[in-house]
């Protein structure tokens, strides 16, 4: 909510679908906007150690304002 303009406005959001495959494997697809840019998204998790995830993933736009392809690498640690 803006008190300024006194509009509700969306922000960001966010569908997810993740799908495991095996215990060390999951795949995740999303689809993830903000006003005027909306991405799909496809990534792959695979567990590389007992606490450590390697995620990859690839975006492409699906609006004329979002990027059209953005890929990513990045490791999710957890404790």
């Amino acid at each position: 909510y803006d008190a300024e303009d006194g509009q509700v406005e969306p922000g960001e959001y966010a569908i997810e679908y993740l799908k495991r495959t095996s215990p060390n494997r999951r795949w995740v697809v999303t689809l993830e906007g903000e006003d005027d840019e909306v991405s799909l998204i496809g990534e792959a998790q695979l567990t590389i150690a007992r606490r450590a995830v390697l995620k990859l993933n690839c975006g492409f736009g699906v609006t004329g304002k979002a990027p059209d392809f953005a890929p990513e690498i990045g490791v999710i640690f957890s404790f």
